[in-house]
């Protein structure tokens, strides 16, 4: 009896199509193929895609650079402690505003690592960086082709050598992204930094750095300011200690409310919700003209009472003794 019953048991955990102890997958693992002059190449890259899709509907997509190809989220977990691990060692998961339920998050998002460097052998590191984003390029392009992408709320974020490339996809393309939040960077290419004066920007970098000095992120932040940018730099305090001081995109996404300052952005207009703050809700549109009609009755009351003094001082002065 006790034998079948776990026959049974197992067949059913191997069977079990859905979310069952947190055990559905998160991402889709695709590969992105193409060809070099040193021969054909594969680039991984990993997808989520909401639970429920309506078709009639199109829907944001946060793209997400990573540094360390290592970092992609295994397929399972089975206990609290792996879910740990797994939010230390791939940020991308603290995207979801509750990973262990994603169905609660409605938008696509889009995690491609850096490749190992022995990927391109023989290759100058210029001539790999610029191989990667292309293919960066490439890949977002059949992402937001194949599936129900809002092409005005297209988010690019990274962290560490990502957040290099989230500088260097978006200076190649500033038409194309709603906002962008570079993390734990050496900056990008301050040449270009005219070309970025219409999408927000908000970059975070810890501001004891012991990895990646914030130099770079700070003289960006200040030469897309000064060429009138939208820009915005968050140097968070972190402990001094090895890589935790360069780990960033904690306290961005967990404490700065990030994916909901990026979700509120649209391409070709301007938020309303300033970087740091929630979004605004249905009672916030209610609450601004209360208030300014309330102010504006306060000053009609204050004014009416400094008048009817004038006046009765006037009349006394005016009245015999």
């Amino acid at each position: 009896m006790v034998l079948t019953t776990l026959v049974m048991a197992g067949a059913l955990w191997t069977a079990w199509p859905g979310d069952f102890f947190g055990s559905q997958p998160l991402f889709e693992v695709n590969y992105h193929r193409f060809t070099t002059e040193r021969g054909p190449k594969a680039f991984r890259y990993e997808l989520y895609v909401p639970r429920a899709l309506d078709a009639k509907k199109r829907y944001p997509l946060v793209v997400w650079l990573n540094a360390d190809p290592r970092s992609v989220p295994p397929p399972r977990w089975e206990n609290q402690h792996q879910l740990d691990n797994l939010r230390f060692n791939a940020p991308v998961l603290t995207v979801f505003s509750d990973f262990a339920h994603p169905e609660k998050d409605n938008f696509f998002i889009l995690y491609v690592a850096n490749p190992p460097r022995n990927w391109m052998p023989g290759v100058g590191d210029a001539e790999f960086a610029t191989t990667v984003t292309t293919q960066t390029l490439e890949i977002l392009q059949e992402t937001m082709r194949d599936h129900p992408i809002d092409q005005d709320r297209v988010y690019l974020t990274g962290f560490s050598n990502g957040d290099a490339r989230c500088w260097d996809l978006v200076q190649r393309n500033p038409d194309l992204f709603a906002a962008v939040a570079p993390m734990g960077s050496v900056g990008g290419d301050v040449s270009q930094a005219a070309k970025l004066t219409k999408v927000p920007i908000w970059v975070f970098h810890g501001l004891d750095d012991t990895t990646v000095s914030p130099k770079g992120d700070e003289r960006m932040a200040a030469t897309v300011r000064s060429a009138g940018g939208n820009i915005h730099l968050s140097l968070v305090p972190l402990p001094r200690h090895w890589i935790v001081s360069h780990l960033c995109w904690r306290p961005a996404l967990n404490e700065y409310h990030l994916v909901a300052w990026m979700l509120a952005q649209r391409r070709g207009t301007r938020c309303w919700t300033p970087p740091g703050c929630g979004l605004w809700k249905w009672w916030h549109i209610l609450t601004v003209p209360c208030v300014f009609l309330v102010l504006v009755r306060l000053g009609w009351y204050f004014e009416q009472r400094r008048r009817s003094r004038n006046s009765s001082g006037e009349k006394d002065r005016a009245s015999p003794p």
